[in-house]
Parts: structure tokens; sequence; C-alpha cells
């Protein structure tokens, strides 16, 4: 076949094919920052809540698991099935035919959802643990996490009844495909909105402090919260855009099969982030001093060192060593005041 070829198997495929080739790019430039978070993440921070650490932990292995899925079919695809165009117009619940999207569904759900819910947990500690965004939250989350599992479950019925493959155009006129678009929808709404609020409260808190170094902090603080959110939604609009405008092709998956990583990553740098976000030192020792007696006079000379004559020696000053210890984590041991 020479460089030219527009024969109509060639022709047929690149709407499958050419989408698949840069989603996996994509996913696996991401997949490969992760990893890298991840390790940045367990030895930055070992004093992190188990929560947190097995919130990361959940994320670390439905990212892998995902990419595991995502090369074993399209290996399949642009591989084992090379020059044969027919699984590419196919919907198979069988991996070995290069199709992922019973698997990927889920995974994008709960991932999301993960996310999102790391988010509102920030947003409920700023918004002084009142329960309304929690509330509002929960069922629009469960919709998200829900929604691919009712149009993978109606995909996985119809494969059954079938005995085998049928059509993309027949699985893209389920009813049931209206739901995963609802919650295609959903997912960039809930991204714009928890940025929002995040940085509705950080500015809020950049006008209520009159220290310039706090005001620096929260100002990063929010530029971080909108970045994040930014690029989520992005990739959640673009593909339910591509899902919408063209319908029996693989060009969702430009945008889709990243997002999934794109949502770990966003959660990774949030909480690598602490650090470099409060320059000052996270543990400051101050030198030792005497304790004074503040009941000594001009008269006797100014104040006077408090002494401790123990038994059987003379008197001798006492000193005290006190430390400071500012931090922004989430583990133990941190101050009151967190930046989520």
């Amino acid at each position: 076949m020479s460089a030219g070829d527009t024969s109509p198997s060639l022709t047929f495929v690149r709407p499958f094919y050419g989408p698949d080739f840069i989603g996996v790019l994509l996913t696996t430039a991401l997949w490969s920052i992760a990893c890298l978070q991840i390790v940045i993440y367990f030895s930055r921070y070992p004093r992190d809540s188990t929560s947190l650490k097995c919130l990361v932990t959940l994320l670390c292995v439905l990212l892998n698991f995902q990419v595991a899925v995502l090369v074993i079919a399209v290996y399949q695809r642009l591989v084992n099935n090379f020059g044969n165009p027919t699984p590419a117009s196919t919907f198979s619940v069988d991996i070995n035919q290069g199709n992922m999207v019973p698997y990927y569904l889920p995974l994008l759900g709960t991932i999301g959802v993960c996310v999102q819910s790391f988010y509102i947990h920030r947003l409920w500690i700023f918004w002084h643990k009142k329960m309304l965004i929690p509330i509002v939250f929960a069922p629009v989350g469960l919709f998200e996490f829900l929604a691919p599992i009712v149009f993978m479950a109606k995909t996985v019925e119809v494969g059954v009844e079938r005995g085998g493959d049928y059509s993309l155009a027949i699985a893209f006129s389920f009813p049931e495909e209206k739901v995963l678009l609802a919650g295609l929808a959903v997912f960039p709404i809930v991204d714009l909105v928890i940025a929002g609020l995040m940085w509705y409260f950080l500015s809020q808190a950049m006008r209520d402090t009159r220290f310039s170094r706090t005001h620096s902090l929260l100002r990063r603080l929010a530029i971080l919260s909108i970045n994040t959110g930014l690029w989520t939604a992005i990739f959640a609009l673009l593909t339910l855009i591509l899902s919408v405008a063209l319908p029996v092709t693989d060009w969702y998956s430009v945008s889709a099969w990243p997002l999934t990583a794109l949502y770990v990553n966003s959660c990774l740098m949030n909480l690598n982030s602490r650090k470099a976000q409060n320059k000052s030192p996270e543990s400051v020792e101050w030198n030792s001093f005497g304790l004074q007696d503040v009941s000594g006079s001009a008269a006797s000379g100014g104040p006077r060192p408090f002494r401790v004559s123990p038994a059987g020696r003379g008197p001798r000053n006492m000193e005290i060593s006190i430390s400071m210890e500012a931090s922004t984590d989430h583990g133990p041991g941190s101050s009151d005041m967190k930046f989520p």
C-alpha cells in the first residue's frame, strides 16, 4: 500500500485508528507524569492522613488498570487486526476485538467522582464545614458515577443477546446513550463550579488578611485551583462535543481517554504543591532564652532571670526552647488553619 493510497478500507478506518493513536499518545504521556507525581507524593508527605494516602493509592490503581486496558485494546486493533476494518465499526465486549468502551466508562466515572469529591472536601473546609456543598454534590456525583455504568450495562446486555459484535450505530442509538451524554455534560459543569467556588473563598480570604505573605500564598492557591479545574473541564467538554458532533467514530477518544489521567494529575498536583506554596520553612526553631521574672523592678536592676534551686545545688537559670511548626499538610501535626 503506497503512502498516498486512499482505498475505501483506509478511508473508512481513519476516523477510528487516527483518534485512537492520538488518544494513546496523550494518555501515556499524562500517565508517566502521574507516576512521577505519585512517587513524589509518598516521599514528600509521609505524615498525610490515611484517607488521603488511600485516595492516592486508589487513583494509582485505577489509572494503571485503564492504561493497561487501553494498550491491550489498541494493540489488538492496530496490530492484530491490521488491514481488517470490520472491528473499527463494530461494538464488542471482547477486548481482543480492540474495544475498550465497556471498561473505560466506569473508570472515567469512578476517577472523576473521586477527584471531585476531594475538591468538595476542600470547599467544605473553606466554608466552615457547612453541609450545603456536600449535600448538593452527593446526588450529582452519584449521577456522574452511574451514567457510564448504565450505558455500559446496556451495551453488554445487547452484545450477549446478539451473541457477538454489533454495529456502533446501534450502540449510539440506545436511549441509555442520552444518559451517558448527560453525565458527560455534568462533569465540566461540576469542575467549573468547584474552581469558581474555590476562587471565591480564596478571594474572600485575600481581602480579609492584612499580611502580604498570606495574601501571596492565597493568590497562588487560587491560581492553581483555577488552572487544574479548567483543564479537566475543557477536556470533559471536548469529549461531549466530539461525541455529539461526530457520532459513530472514535474522535471522542482524543479527549476522553486522557481525561482520567488528567483528573489524577490535577489531584496530585494540588497535593504535591503544598510545600512549594508555603515559602516559609516548615519548621522554625527559635533560639533558647532565659525566662524572666516579671515581678522584677527597676530598683532591683530590672527584670531578673527566674532561678531554680534544686536540692543540694546552687541557683541556676532555667532556659526554655520554643519551636513553631507551620504546615499546610492534611496529616496529623498540622496546624488548625489548613489550606485544603
